[in-house]
Formats: structure tokens, sequence, C-alpha cells
């Protein structure tokens, strides 16, 4: 898989400052997954339980190979050289989980489930500069360059386990009002930890050789590197919903929706950091929903909406050795309609469905930094504000009872504004981060057709374009994605037997990026097939 990844060339044309972090590179991907998983459900008196466990092994053994100073093989040192980073992963997870849903009565339901998940990592690793890839460490490298780190020996694990409870009630008091309400408690706790041998470039001494150069570098005695990081947090999310249907034709709600996260981090490393980091975090997320949907007609309806979000985040730092973010606030404001649209057409054309939408999305971003070498704390400001305008158009169409077309359209005018477009960094005379846009259009359909009673025929297409590519190398790394995607496929069911059921799919995927100068090109096929068998 080709990739582009940071590095250094001075062969960027540029007259002033040209050397840029653009690596050629590309990944060898050798990665393997076994998966199982059982379910089970049984109905006791009105409540239904469903019990169902998860476990997944996954290998993967990939590598990052990277030239770096491509094509400049005359110069030593820091001239051409390869880098290959290999890392192993071996992966268990197991998860399990319990449903239940209760009904009391028509109008009282009450629904609950668990679940446990732990995932084991353990890894290993390297990181070695050669005259070409996959070179023998200690090899000598005539090239290297003073900011050649490398690493052998790498160990590590991580372990991950969570705890989640949610609770939710269905509640129809009258018949004109429905009050939905839920609740969630999640448990995590991580725990990372690993060693490796870390080795540093150090100034070649006489006697010189051409394996020895002057001025060039060599690897000294590695030293031992580790680090982990502990953390463990709970979250609590509650729901509150109210559906009113007391004046005809209408339908009225209004939604609560909060989060809160309590948390405590603790990081670690020998070489880099002096000072661990230790901080407790603590964040706040609110939602308030009202909207109305109208039915003036039977073929027409109109819904709209409007939301108000914030999201809020606090770290109360103990111990740390860099600034730090420690307070940031997203305040949003969402306003959006909806028109259905069902035409009466002649009867041989069937049935046409028709939703156009509108949104309005208003994003502010404040935040607040402290600098813990002077214990300065920065006054918070306003670093970001993101508008966006989205159009959507959806069409539906049933020319027989077994056949349908389906099209959908979205367009996205999204710019975020930042006060860093202000700020020139000297001598460079344009600003290095930039206001930037997002702006894409996607268009998707599909077509289906039941061939018999017994077999289904689904084909679809997507088209994506995104044109925000910003070409800014003189100062700063180019922004915005300029990229197109094209994808197809192709999908026929069969129903063998009562309980068995076959799928087979076929699908095309063709990706053209500019931003990264071509280098994440890619046309793929796949064809994928699947048996479903009940029990």
């Amino acid at each position: 898989m080709d990739s582009t990844t940071w590095g250094d060339t001075t062969l960027t044309g540029l007259p002033v400052n040209p050397t840029r972090k653009i690596v050629p590179s590309f990944r060898d991907i050798d990665e393997t997954r076994d998966i199982f998983s059982f379910e089970a459900s049984k109905t006791i008196g009105n409540t239904d339980v469903l019990l169902g466990m998860r476990y997944e092994h996954n290998e993967n053994n990939d590598s990052l190979n990277m030239e770096r100073n491509a094509g400049q093989v005359g110069v030593v040192p820091g001239g051409q050289r390869f880098v290959t980073q290999h890392q192993k992963d071996d992966v268990d997870l197991f998860s399990g989980h319990g449903i239940t849903e209760t009904r009391f009565s028509d109008s009282l339901w009450f629904t609950a489930g668990y679940s446990y998940t732990t995932l084991q990592n353990d890894l290993s690793g390297t990181r070695i500069f050669g005259t070409s890839f996959d070179s023998a460490f200690g090899q000598p490298v005539p090239t290297l360059g003073q900011r050649d780190h490398a690493f052998i020996d790498l160990a590590g694990m991580a372990q991950v386990k969570e705890n989640l409870f949610n609770a939710n009630l269905f509640w129809m008091p009258l018949e004109i009002l429905v009050i939905l309400t839920g609740f969630r408690f999640t448990h995590q706790n991580l725990d990372t930890d690993s060693t490796f041998l870390a080795e540093e470039p150090e100034p070649n001494t006489p006697p010189f050789t051409p394996t020895n150069p002057a001025h060039g570098f060599h690897y000294g005695p590695p030293e031992l590197g580790f680090g982990g990081r502990s953390a463990d947090y709970n979250l609590f999310a509650e729901r509150l919903e109210l559906r009113y249907t007391g004046i005809a034709n209408w339908l009225f709600y209004a939604e609560g929706e909060w989060e809160e996260e309590y948390g405590h981090v603790n990081e670690n490393q020998n070489i880099d950091e002096d000072v661990p980091l230790d901080k407790n975090t603590d964040s706040l997320g609110q939602k308030y929903t009202i909207g109305a949907n109208w039915y003036p007609m039977m073929r027409l309806n109109l819904s709209g909406q409007y939301y108000h979000q914030i999201a809020s985040y606090h770290d109360d730092i103990i111990t740390a050795s860099f600034p730090r973010l420690i307070n940031q606030d997203w305040n949003t404001d969402d306003l959006n309609v909806r028109i259905t649209f069902r035409p009466k057409v002649p009867a041989w054309l069937g049935a046409l469905s028709l939703v156009t939408r509108y949104d309005f999305v208003h994003t502010t971003i404040d935040g607040q930094w402290e600098v813990f070498s002077d214990g300065e704390l920065l006054a918070e400001l306003q670093t970001g504000e993101i508008k966006k305008h989205v159009i959507s158009e959806a069409l539906t169409w049933n020319p027989l009872a077994r056949f349908y077309l389906q099209a959908n359209f979205s367009y996205v005018l999204n710019q975020t504004d930042t006060p860093a477009n202000n700020i020139d960094l000297v001598p460079n005379t344009s600003p290095t981060v930039v206001n930037f846009r997002n702006d894409y259009w996607t268009v998707t359909s599909g077509i289906g057709y039941l061939i018999d009673d017994k077999t289904d025929f689904y084909g679809d297409f997507s088209f994506y374009c995104a044109n925000d590519y910003f070409k800014n190398p003189a100062v700063a790394v180019p922004y915005g994605l300029g990229a197109t995607e094209y994808t197809a496929s192709a999908t026929i069911t069969r129903q063998l037997t009562k309980q068995m059921r076959l799928l087979l799919r076929y699908g095309y995927y063709n990706y053209r990026d500019v931003t990264s100068g071509g280098h994440n090109n890619y046309q793929a096929h796949s064809l994928y097939s699947g048996l479903q068998v009940r029990f």
C-alpha cells in the first residue's frame, strides 16, 4: 500500500527554505483476524432475554518503509538512506453481553443491558536505518543523519477493560403523550507498558573511511527506554424525551441529553520527559433539542428542528513538563428543516418519494493553556469558528412492486476560521495556519429487484468529491483535501432453505487524492460471500 509520511527532502524546488517533511514510503501489510460469536434468546413471561459473546484474535505483522532524502545519493552524510519500521501486534478481545426487554403493558416498557469487554495486545517491533530496506541492525550507514533515531527490541503490552450498563423506560401516561428516558454508566480501565533500546547517532571519529566518513554519524551504546500509561474513567449519560400529539396533524417533541466523564490519567517515559504527566479529567456534554412535524396533507409533511449543544472539557493537572490544554468549550447551534413529498403519479409509474433537507450549523471553540515551565495560566481565547451549510435531496421510486430505485445527493459548505490566520511567522510573509475549508459533495444511488420469492438483487454506486486542497508549501504543509472516490457494488442473495441464506457480492473502488500527490491513489476489487444458517 502506498503512503506518504513525514521525513525530509531538499528537492522541492523552493528558492527559500527548501527543506520539507516529505518522504516517499510504502507499507507492507500482513494481517489476519479470527472471529467467533454466539447469541441465544429466550422469552420468559413478558420478558425477552438475549445473551451473547464474541471472541476475536488478531495477528498483525506490518512494516512502514521510508526513503529519507530520496534522490540525494551523492550527499554524505544526510544523503539517501532507508528506514524499515516493523510492528507486530497480537490482540485478543473478548466481549459478553446480556439484554432484557420487559413489557409491563402496552404503555409501559423497560429495557436493560450489560456488557463486559476486555482487550489485550502484545506488541513488538524495531526501527532500523540502512542502505536498503530490511537492513540488519549494526550495518554501517555512511549517509546516517544526526537525528536518525532508531530503536530495537521493542516489547510492550496493553490491556483495556470496560463495563457498561444501561436502562431505558418507555411510558405513555396519555394517548397524546410519550415519555422516554434512559441512563448509561460506563467504567473504562486502561494500562499500557513498553520497553525498548533507543539508538542515537553519534559523530564519527578518525580514522575516517568510506563507511565511517568525516562529519558523518554512527550509533552509540543503546539506552534503555521505557514508558507507560494508566487511565481510569467513569462515564454517565442520561436522556429524556417528550412527544406530544394533542394537536391534529402535528407532532411536537423536546429532548435533553447529558454526559459526564470523570477520570484520572498517569503517563510517564524516561527519555523525553523528566516529569510524568499526572492529571484528573472531567467533561460535561449537554444537548437540548426542540422540533415539530406537520402533516398538512397525506402526501406532504414538513419538519423543523433546532438544537443547542455544549461540550466542556477540563483538566486538573497535578504534574507535567510541557504546555497543556486545560480548558476547552465547544458551543454548537443547529437549525434544520425537512420536506417530504410523495406526489401522485399515474398508477403505471408506481410510487415516488422526495425528501429535501437543509441544515445550518454554527460552532465556536474556546480554549485555555497552561505553561508549566513558569506556572503561567494563559487567558481563555476563541480559537476557532465553524460555519456549515448542508443541502441534501433523496429520491425513491418504485415503478414495480418488486423493483425500486434510490438516489441521494448532498452538498456541504464548511469553513473553519482561526485567529492563527492573522499570524505571520518571520521571515514568512503569509500565515502558516490558514482558515480551512472542507466543502464536498456526494452522490449515491441504488437499485433493487426481487427476481423471485427466494432471490434478491441489489446494486449501488457512489461518488464523492472534495476540492479543498490549498497549496501553501512556501510556509507550511499543504492543508485541505482534494480527492475523488467512486464505489460500485452488486449483491445477490438466495434463500436456499427456510433456515439457510446465501449472499454473494462484488465491489469496485477507485480513489484519487491530490493532497498526497497521488501517493494514496488506489483501485480495488472485492469479492465477498456469506452463508447464514438459523437454528
